[in-house]
């Protein structure tokens, strides 16, 4: 095996063991490491390996947009959709980019979120795990 397959199937292990909380955290976590991957890709002029990382973030970004819950916290789920729009707007006019420095602007943007989720205070994750258990069919 690999090192590249062992990371995968330890990703593999750690999301199926996850919470919905801690899986929101490995999606910001990949988009993070896209957008450095995606910087590393300028400095070794990997045109391909820029679009492909980029086009990674994007599909984590989007996945990130497809779990938020509009029905129990409309402004919450607004204000992220939002911010998301943003980010793949961003990334989407870096792409263009030969400079790495333009990634190192994503990384500014999207961390303090990803680090504001990652710290967040147990009893707002068992909040919001309590909404999901209510929202579950029976």
């Amino acid at each position: 095996m690999n090192i590249k397959q062992y990371q995968g199937a330890d990703k593999n292990a750690r999301l199926l063991n996850a919470d919905p909380h801690q899986v929101i955290l490995m999606l910001m976590d990949g988009v993070l490491e896209k957008i450095a991957v995606a910087k590393g890709c300028v400095e070794r002029q990997d045109i391909q390996g820029k679009s492909q990382a980029i086009n990674s973030a994007v599909s984590l970004i989007s996945g990130l947009q497809g779990v938020l819950d509009f029905d129990s916290e409309p402004e919450v789920s607004q204000n992220f959709a939002s911010f998301y729009d943003v980010m793949i707007r961003k990334l989407l006019e870096v792409s263009a980019s030969r400079e790495p420095s333009a990634f190192d602007e994503l990384h500014e943007l999207f961390s303090p979120l990803r680090n504001a989720w990652r710290d967040m205070p147990q009893e707002h994750k068992d909040q919001g795990m309590e909404k999901l258990r209510q929202k579950a069919p029976a």
